[in-house]
């Protein structure tokens, strides 16, 4: 009995010994693509944004970025805030709208700071009274947002000192960048430096929100897989997280093939 083999067939034990080095070539190109995207994933310099430049202030507007960004979010920010308060000269066009002797008289009283004058006009008239800030202290910004947008149209706290809802504004605006460090400041370096974090993002040594990101073999190859959770805007940064993995995902596809080639250029099967 004889049995058909390939040795003595010209080039057929370099062909197999290729073919076995192959699959060792395909883990390694494999886990190279897997890296590059998963750091991109995080945060990119490129065309193709990632989280970090998918959560507000940078998805506003995806053409503006660095700093002029950062001056997006906190135009955002104070404007959120003023939609919910108001000051005493806002009520008092509306008073003057409805009674312009009455008109006077709030002016006086607000100028002079006696704000018990000043709500007792208000009161009669049916106009909106004054609030201290600092007793409200921001909760009613709090209550009136929702998956962190304010809704609502019509200012519902009028102020006696427009100067502490200022200070209030300010302090938001510090926060700026604060969801989007939730990957950054989780990520370890394990897949190579981040590109495209920028200063306004990179400041905040924590976040509210939480991430998880951990490589593993599973089946045939390398796995890369990233969690976040950001509390009571988890639903918002989810969304964020699957639109920038969608277009990851679909990046990845396209560049497969060249990896592929690398990993076959690597075991002597192509020059």
């Amino acid at each position: 009995m004889s049995a058909l083999v390939p040795h003595g067939i010209k080039g057929m034990d370099r062909l197999q010994r290729q073919l076995r080095d192959y699959p060792r070539f395909i883990v390694t190109q494999t886990r190279n693509l897997l890296h590059k995207h998963a750091r991109s994933l995080i945060s990119s310099s490129g065309e193709n944004m990632g989280m970090v430049q998918f959560i507000p202030p940078g998805s506003l507007d995806r053409k503006v970025t660095g700093t002029a960004a950062k001056k997006q979010g906190e135009a955002k920010v104070e404007a959120q805030i003023w939609k919910v308060y108001g000051t005493w000269k806002q009520v008092y066009k509306i008073i003057k709208a409805k009674n312009a002797a009455a008109a006077k008289g709030y002016w006086a009283a607000c100028m002079r700071k006696d704000w018990v004058a000043a709500n007792g006009l208000a009161r009669r008239l049916g106009v909106p009274v004054l609030q201290d800030f600092t007793q409200d202290d921001g909760a009613e910004h709090k209550r009136r947002r929702v998956n962190g947008q304010v809704k609502g149209k019509d200012k519902t706290l009028y102020v006696t000192d427009a100067r502490y809802v200022r200070a209030y504004i300010r302090m938001k605006q510090q926060l700026v960048g604060l969801l989007a460090a939730s990957l950054v400041n989780h990520y370890d370096g394990r897949f190579g430096a981040l590109k495209g974090v920028p200063a306004w993002v990179s400041r905040h040594s924590g976040s509210w929100a939480s991430a998880q990101i951990e490589e593993f073999n599973q089946g045939d190859g390398p796995r890369v897989r990233m969690a976040v959770n950001g509390g009571s805007l988890n639903s918002e940064l989810q969304r964020w997280f699957n639109t920038a993995l969608r277009y990851r995902l679909k990046l990845m596809k396209k560049e497969a093939p060249y990896f592929i080639r690398g990993a076959a250029k690597a075991a002597g099967m192509l020059k």
